[in-house]
């Protein structure tokens, strides 16, 4: 097992702190579709964990993580100073399993509201 992600993991949680909404994606390039998604979480008083899938640069992903690190870091820079957004590189993921009780509950939010990819969010806030 690689070493490579130990060290981006810079916070510790526990069950008595605050839970984030954790946003998966490449965030390239960071854009008003983006933010809105987040806002709508930090609207609601809420903390929001950005996690930047560690792709390989090519064609459709022009930045490395690291890069994106720093883009994201420039743009949200008062929201991670204040302690309200954390940001975190990932492995590549093919497959996201959740336990039970969350996986229920995203299917009730799923049924209960109208999904917006960030590419139609870009699209209507040009």
């Amino acid at each position: 097992m690689s070493n490579k992600y130990l060290a981006t993991a810079a916070f510790q949680s526990s069950s008595n702190e605050v839970k984030y909404s954790m946003f998966i994606g490449r965030w390239q390039p960071w854009h008003a579709g983006h933010r809105w998604l987040i806002d709508q979480r930090l609207n609601e008083g809420k903390k929001v964990l950005l996690a930047i899938r560690d792709v390989e640069p090519d064609e459709r992903n022009p930045w490395t993580p690291q890069e994106v690190l720093t883009n994201l870091t420039h743009y949200l820079l008062e929201l991670i100073q204040e302690g309200r957004v954390k940001i975190i590189i990932i492995p590549d993921i093919s497959l996201l399993i959740l336990e039970e009780e969350l996986a229920t509950m995203l299917l009730n939010i799923y049924h209960q509201t109208i999904f917006y990819t960030s590419q139609q969010l870009r699209l209507e806030n040009r």
